[in-house]
C-alpha cells in the first residue's frame, strides 16, 4: 500500500480553457490533453462546432495527473467529425519547466485569470503524423502493443533490427520541421514568413494550475443505494 501510495501523483495540473482565436476555417473541434510520456488517459473538452474567427472556450478546466517528472505537456486540437474519423488538426507542445513557470504565476495571482495564462500558437499537424495519431485512436486496443513489441524483438533475435517506433517517428519528422523553419530564417533572415501563417490553424488561450491532488475520504457505505422502486418526485401520483 506504501509503494501504491508513493507511485500514485500528489498533484493535478489544471489546464484552463479560456479562448481560442484566430480560427483560419469554419470547423468543429475539441482540445484533447495529455502529458508525455503518457502514463493516463487524455482529457478531452466538451465539442465546439462550427466554429471560425473566434470562440469562448468558457473556462473549461481539464485535471491531468501531475508526477513532476513529465517531458512534456501536449494540447490536440481534434476535429470532430463522428463515428469515429476524428481527425487531429493542430497541436501545442509545452516543456515541464515552462508549465511550471506558468502555474507558479497563477498561484500567485489566483484572482485575476489573466495571471498563468497565455495565447499558443495552434501548429499545424503533419499529414504523415496525423494518421499516425488517427490510427493510435483507432487501435486503442493493448494487444496491438504486445504485439509491436513482440515484432520488435523478434526482429533483433534474427537480425533485422528493430522495427519502426510510431512516436520516433514523429520525433524526427518534428526536428526535421523544425530545421526546415531554421533554414528559411536564415535565408530570408525574419521570422514572418508566409509560410509560419499558413502552418497555424488558430491559438488558444490556455491557463495553468498546479494544485494538490484530492481524495474523497468517504466510505461507500455512507451512500444511499438506488431502488429499484424508487419514483422521482415529479412521477409521483
Amino acid at each position: 500500500m506504501g509503494f501504491q501510495r508513493l507511485a500514485e501523483p500528489q498533484e493535478t495540473l489544471k489546464v484552463m480553457l479560456v479562448a481560442a482565436d484566430m480560427i483560419r476555417q469554419k470547423t468543429s473541434f475539441f482540445v484533447e490533453a495529455y502529458c508525455e510520456p503518457q502514463e493516463a488517459v487524455s482529457k478531452t473538452s466538451r465539442t465546439h462546432c462550427h466554429k471560425m474567427n473566434s470562440c469562448d472556450l468558457g473556462c473549461e478546466q481539464l485535471e491531468i495527473d501531475w508526477h513532476g517528472d513529465e517531458d512534456e505537456l501536449v494540447i490536440e486540437v481534434v476535429e470532430f467529425s463522428g463515428a469515429g474519423k476524428d481527425k487531429p488538426l493542430g497541436e501545442i507542445r509545452l516543456d515541464r519547466a515552462t508549465v511550471e513557470k506558468y502555474a507558479r504565476e497563477a498561484a500567485a495571482n489566483a484572482e485575476d485569470v489573466s495571471k498563468g495564462a497565455r495565447s499558443f500558437k495552434v501548429a499545424r499537424m503533419d499529414e504523415h503524423i496525423v494518421k499516425l495519431r488517427q490510427n493510435k485512436l483507432m487501435h486503442p486496443d493493448p494487444a496491438s502493443v504486445i504485439e509491436s513489441f513482440a515484432l520488435s524483438k523478434a526482429q533483433k533475435n534474427v537480425g533485422l533490427g528493430v522495427g519502426v517506433d510510431e512516436d520516433e517517428v514523429l520525433r524526427l519528422r518534428e526536428e526535421n520541421k523544425k530545421l526546415k523553419a531554421q533554414v528559411s530564417l536564415l535565408e530570408t533572415g525574419h521570422k514572418g514568413c508566409q509560410s509560419d501563417t499558413l502552418d497555424e490553424i488558430m491559438r488558444l488561450v490556455l491557463r495553468f494550475e498546479i494544485i494538490p491532488r484530492k481524495t474523497c475520504d468517504l466510505e461507500i457505505q455512507h451512500f444511499a443505494e438506488q431502488s429499484f422502486y424508487e419514483v422521482p418526485d415529479g412521477d409521483q401520483a
